[in-house]
């Protein structure tokens, strides 16, 4: 069971982990091993939970990689910590390495640009209203048959 103990998430998993503990409560909890079980919910529906390979069959622990409601109860049998089930790619310091680098400005002088005579106009031409269809009157039609 690969765990990420001590890390800090961002709020997001934190507030996502929260709503999924909080579904996770009064559920029957079959476990089957330290890293299976099966979960039954309130309308008789069985989920399959598999902690070694991080997947529930209502498949939101795969899509976001947060455990589900179905995750959290199964880690609460356990006695473990649903935190320590969140990815890295969900801790504060994986966030700042990302967005810690500044967008570099660019090296010129906008006045410049906005007063340089290269502006190009919009194209004003166009004629008001719909266009009018081209349609092929009953002669040309055959001559364009036969070409």
């Amino acid at each position: 069971m690969e765990k990420f103990p001590g890390q800090l998430s961002t709020d997001v998993a934190l507030e996502t982990l929260k709503e999924s503990s909080k579904f996770s409560q009064h559920r029957s909890v079959l476990r089957q091993d330290n890293l299976h079980g099966s979960i039954l919910s309130y309308s008789n529906s069985r989920y399959v939970v598999d902690l070694a390979v991080r997947t529930c069959t209502c498949r939101r622990f795969q899509v976001n990689g947060i455990p589900c409601g179905h995750d959290v109860a199964l880690i609460y049998q356990l006695r473990g910590q649903p935190r320590d089930f969140i990815p890295t790619f969900f801790s504060r310091v994986t966030y700042r390495d990302t967005y810690g680098d500044n967008v570099k400005a660019i090296d010129a002088n906008i006045s410049s640009l906005l007063m340089s005579e290269e502006r190009l106009s919009p194209n004003l031409n166009m004629p008001r209203g719909r266009p009018k269809e081209k349609r092929l009157r009953e002669g040309e039609r055959k001559r364009r048959d036969t070409i």
